[in-house]
This record gives C-alpha cells, sequence and structure tokens, in this order.
C-alpha cells in the first residue's frame, strides 16, 4: 500500500515543475512584448523629436519671414498697403499714413471705413476688379493740395500663384509731372523762337539746331545733328570756343559776350552769344 503514495508525491512535482515552465515562457513572451513596445515607442519618440525639430525650423523661419516683412514695410518711404481678398487691411508702411487716415488699431478694418487724401471715387471697386481679373491697374490721381501721385494696384498672389488679396502703391510723381510739363514749355519755346538755339556737349558735337539756327546758318537739322560745331566758327575765334567749353566744364556758368559765326555759305555774322549749361540732377 506505501506504492502508490509515492508515485502521487512523484507526479505533484513533475506537475509543479510545468507549472514554473509554463510561467517562465509566459514571462519570456511578456518581456518579449514589452521590448518590443519599448522599441516602437522609442521609434514614435524619435520621430516625435524629429516632427518638433522640423515644427521649430518652420517656426523660426516663419518668425524671421514676418520680421523681415516688417523691417522691410518699415523702411518703406512708399505709401502701401496689403488687403486680404475682402479688402481688410492686412499691413502698411509708415509713409501709407500721409495718403491714408490709418493707424495700427485699424489692422482688420474693410479699406471702406478708412478715409483717404487723394481723389478716387472708386478705389474699393478697381481694388476688386484686380482681385477678380488678376490684373494690375495703374492711375494718376490727384490730392487736394495738388499733389499728383501714380496709383498702383497689384493682385497680392501667393507662392502657389493663388490671388488673396491686393497690394494698393501711391508714388509721388508731382515733381516728374513738373519736369515734362517745363520740358514741353522749353521745348515750344526751342521750336518756336527765331534765335538760333543749339546744344552741344562739351567736346561740340552738336546734340539739338532749332529752326532758328537753321535759318541763320543754313543748315537743316539732320545735317548740323552730329557735327562740331567748330564747323560755323570763324577760325580767329576757335580759341575763344576752347576757352568757353573749359570754363563750362570746370565751374558751369552763364556766358554771354558778343562775337562772329560762320554761314554755311561762308559769310560771317555778328552774334550776341548766350552760352547757358545745362545740369543734370548731380549739378
Amino acid at each position: 500500500m506505501r506504492k502508490p503514495k509515492y508515485i502521487i508525491r512523484n507526479y505533484v512535482a513533475a506537475g509543479a515543475i510545468s507549472s514554473i515552465l509554463l510561467a517562465v515562457g509566459l514571462l519570456l513572451t511578456f518581456t518579449q512584448a514589452l521590448l518590443q513596445e519599448k522599441s516602437e515607442l522609442q521609434a514614435a519618440n524619435e520621430e516625435l523629436n524629429t516632427v518638433n525639430e522640423e515644427l521649430l525650423d518652420s517656426t523660426t523661419q516663419m518668425t524671421k519671414a514676418k520680421d523681415d516683412l516688417s523691417n522691410l514695410l518699415a523702411s518703406s518711404r512708399i505709401p502701401l498697403v496689403m488687403l486680404d481678398s475682402e479688402l481688410k487691411i492686412q499691413h502698411f508702411t509708415p509713409a501709407a499714413t500721409s495718403v491714408f487716415k490709418i493707424i495700427h488699431s485699424d489692422v482688420g478694418r474693410p479699406l471702406g471705413d478708412i478715409k483717404w487724401t487723394f481723389v478716387c471715387d472708386d478705389l474699393e471697386q478697381r481694388i476688386s476688379d484686380v482681385i477678380d481679373t488678376m490684373q494690375e491697374k495703374n492711375l494718376e490721381v490727384a490730392d487736394a493740395v495738388g499733389r499728383i501721385f501714380s496709383l498702383l494696384i497689384r493682385p497680392y498672389k501667393t507662392q502657389d500663384k493663388r490671388v488673396e488679396g491686393a497690394v494698393v502703391a501711391l508714388f509721388d510723381i508731382t515733381s516728374l509731372r513738373e519736369n515734362v510739363e517745363n520740358e514741353h514749355l522749353l521745348a515750344s519755346i526751342f521750336r518756336g523762337t527765331s534765335d538760333a538755339i543749339t546744344v552741344q556737349n562739351l567736346a561740340g558735337e552738336v546734340l539739338e539746331w532749332n529752326g532758328g539756327a537753321e535759318s541763320v546758318f543754313g543748315y537743316s537739322r539732320d545735317k548740323a545733328v552730329g557735327m562740331n560745331i567748330k564747323k560755323i566758327v570763324p577760325s580767329d575765334k576757335i580759341s575763344e570756343l576752347r576757352q568757353i567749353l573749359t570754363m563750362m566744364a570746370e565751374k558751369p556758368q552763364q556766358i554771354r559776350l558778343e562775337t562772329q559765326r560762320v554761314t554755311k555759305a561762308g559769310q560771317k555774322v555778328d552774334v550776341s552769344l548766350v552760352a547757358t549749361p545745362l545740369l543734370d540732377h548731380a549739378g
């Protein structure tokens, strides 16, 4: 009867070993799963770090671009206003405050809420047309004090060619217009006077020759332009001409003197010469 009791105890010991082995196997499997999950989490973390670095770099670039835009606008002397597709103010230069009654708190407000000093009753419609057609417009406008501006309206385009608003810029062309008017006046005088008027450079090359000069000296404008002014100066007056050109080069000034010139036919004529320097913007 003692033999069966021994067999039972042996069976119990074998079952315990199997349970331990099973537990160890499960533990190993669980450990491997944890290691795998840890590896996946580490990979995900590295990916997140990469994304964060890219976002940080993108944010830095956007901040720099914004700073660049702010500095560009602040340093510009051109009145300029940037609008979105609904004609709401997005940005403007300090110079814009001279033609638009605009302050920083107006950013986000519709352009129609703002007054401007120049005459253009349909400004908003013109801007809307530019946004719709994607074609820029350029027109002349004037303010109450007589300043004349070239008003340029351009579509605001993104890098992918989408139009998201418009840029309005004004260029003061008052001086340019006055210069053009003065030039037209001088041209009228140059063409209409009976006095002989010639224009030549410091080398003596004739650049312009009016109708009065044609009558006095006998050379047509086509023949005179490009020839040297020495051709109508008597030989005994060449040194006088050189002296005049030298004085004009060294110290530009108006010179008046009684002298002589010679016509195409070879006849000497007495003339009252008035030599006036023509100066560029640099003087």
